[in-house]
């Protein structure tokens, strides 16, 4: 995955044993040089039985620094008291030569 500066990427992760939509509590962080820039949680997710997505804004997007990669990592907790993490993908991200949301 890349993510662009001012588009809308949605970001995705997939579940093979655990049904989304039946989780106590839900995050996605996106992080850049230690410090979280976008995060979202369950209330924000579209959720599948095998999927769950967030979708990112221009302003979210314009928040992060082009030719720096950012981390992003998944946190969640089941109805059963669980805490899961995923591991942290490290995400290149591009600039634009039209600046600003549009």
């Amino acid at each position: 995955m890349t993510i662009v500066r001012g588009t809308t990427p949605t970001v995705d992760y997939s579940f093979s044993t655990i049904d989304p939509r039946t989780l106590d509590a839900c995050y996605m962080t996106i992080s850049q040089d230690g410090e979280t820039i976008i995060e979202r949680d369950s209330e924000t997710m579209n959720a599948t039985s095998t999927t769950a997505s967030w979708e990112l804004t221009q302003e979210d997007t314009l928040g992060l620094i082009a030719g720096k990669k950012c981390e992003i990592q998944l946190r969640y907790v089941t109805s059963g008291g669980l805490a899961y993490a995923s591991a942290i993908s490290s995400v290149e991200v591009l600039d634009v030569l039209k600046k600003g949301v549009i």
